[in-house]
């Protein structure tokens, strides 16, 4: 039996259409997994000072072993100084950055409503 090529193109289409669509959803699902393992992760983090410091030495060692990175290194007095001395800190100045960034948009929206 002979298959028109018009027919064998159509079909090769839409194979390939369902491998990438099978891949879509393994590399989302694969997202979902690798949050949920930093939520956790940080969860120890937070609770273990020692954990999150050597964390932060093998990301610092991981990215040195890299030919071609540019390594800026900051002290960690620094980033202590600006707050950003440890992971709750951290967190918690991302919380409020984030509600005060809804702020002026809740205001907008009540005063829109009043008028």
């Amino acid at each position: 039996m002979i298959i028109p090529q018009e027919l064998e193109a159509a079909m090769q289409m839409q194979a390939q259409a369902e491998r990438e669509k099978n891949a879509s959803v393994t590399y989302g699902e694969s997202e979902v997994l690798v949050a949920k393992q930093f939520e956790e992760a940080a969860k120890v983090y937070e609770n273990n000072h020692v954990a999150y410091v050597l964390r932060q030495s093998n990301m610092l060692y991981e990215s040195m072993k890299v030919q071609g990175n540019t390594i800026v290194m900051i002290p960690s007095e620094t980033l202590n100084s600006m707050g950003f001395g440890n992971l709750r800190m951290t967190l918690a100045y991302l919380k409020n950055t984030k509600k005060a960034a809804t702020k002026p948009h809740a205001a907008a929206a009540a005063a829109d409503t009043a008028e």
